[in-house]
Order: C-alpha cells, then structure tokens, then sequence
C-alpha cells in the first residue's frame, strides 16, 4: 500500500509542478493478462496463453510538451478485487506504476513507450499445496501473511483519443532485466476528468 500512495503523491506533485504544461487527468478501467504463456492456476500446472484476467481501476495523465508532439504519460493502476489463485484461499493484487512519454501520429492516435514497477500482492491462511510438477509433484508453501513482490517493466503500446474519451493498449516485458522474462498486456479505457 506503501508503493500505491507514494506513487499518487507523486503524481500529484508532479501535477502542481508542472501547470504551465498542457495536461490532462484521465480516470478509467482496464484489463490486465499478466504472463502470457506462462499462468498455472490449477494444480494439473497447465497453463493458458490468456491464464488469468485482472480488471484494474487506472489513473493516469498526458502532459503535451509545448507546441511538440511529444507527452508525458506517468499512469498508475490498481486491481480493487483481489484474485483468487486457488481453492485454498490465496489471493493476488496488482499494483502498476509507470512513466512513459507518447508521440501523436495522426487522427487522436499516439505511441507511447515507457517503464514501471509492477507490485504482486499475494495473501493468505497459510500451509502447503502439492502441484503437479512435469512427471512427479512437489510440495509448495502457502503465505500466512500478505507480501508484495516487486519487478521493472518495459512498456510500448498505442493510444487513441475521442473528445474526454481514451483508449490504451498495451504489451510490456515483466522482469526486463532478469532471467524471467515474461510478456503481459492490457487494454484500458478512460475518461478526461481534467
């Protein structure tokens, strides 16, 4: 919860600061399909392109630098409902914090590139589970407690603006820098509240 409010904070600041720019706050909803490829929420340890679909609650802002094409885009986002990963009780949250810059092409449309932190919180009673692991099983730990997990992001995708409305699209690589490479996506819809 820490990382969600001192990233609004920043937000924020960042708005005051920056008042002689052209800006616009957008408030909306999206879907996240986090880990193409790679989500296992049964305990056969199948998994599914589309595994898992989390709705996302997103605040975000453009601010249009000067005469340019060229935007500010800092974008945070939170999933109020938490998932359920199993029958046993653990449950997921994601929060998303980003900064990217766009670049209007033509007709409302934009590109945006950009980085973030992505925050798993899993909760839970705790315990263990055992889950099929290729051709044997393995015994797995349950969270007794809520913890939160954290990895860099790199995010590119494509904007489209009509009148307060917005559509976003995005695909970004979860762990960039690490060995556990995984692509997600999402697609969010909002509307200019300022």
């Amino acid at each position: 919860m820490l990382f969600f409010k001192t990233l609004m904070l920043a937000l924020v600041l960042i708005l005051r600061l920056q008042s002689s720019a052209q800006a616009s706050i957008f408030l909306g909803v999206s879907v996240l399909a986090p880990h193409l490829g790679k989500w296992s929420a049964g305990e056969s340890g199948a998994t599914k392109l589309f595994g898992a679909s989390l709705p996302e609650l997103v605040l975000h802002a453009r601010w249009g630098l000067g005469a340019s094409k060229w935007s500010i885009l800092p974008r945070l986002s939170y999933t109020p409902l938490a998932k359920s990963l199993s029958e046993s009780g653990e449950t997921l949250r994601v929060m998303r914090g980003s900064l990217g810059v766009s670049r209007d092409l033509f007709w409302g449309l934009d590109l945006q590139l950009g980085t973030g932190v992505l925050g798993w919180q899993v909760a839970g009673s705790g315990g263990t589970v055992t889950l099929d692991n290729g051709n044997s099983t393995s015994v797995f730990g349950l969270p007794s407690e809520s913890k939160i997990a954290r990895s860099l992001y790199l995010e590119t995708g494509l904007g489209l603006r009509m009148g307060r409305l917005r559509w976003d699209s995005s695909v970004f690589a979860n762990g960039a820098f690490s060995s556990r490479l995984a692509w997600s996506v999402a697609s969010q819809f909002s509307w200019g509240i300022l």
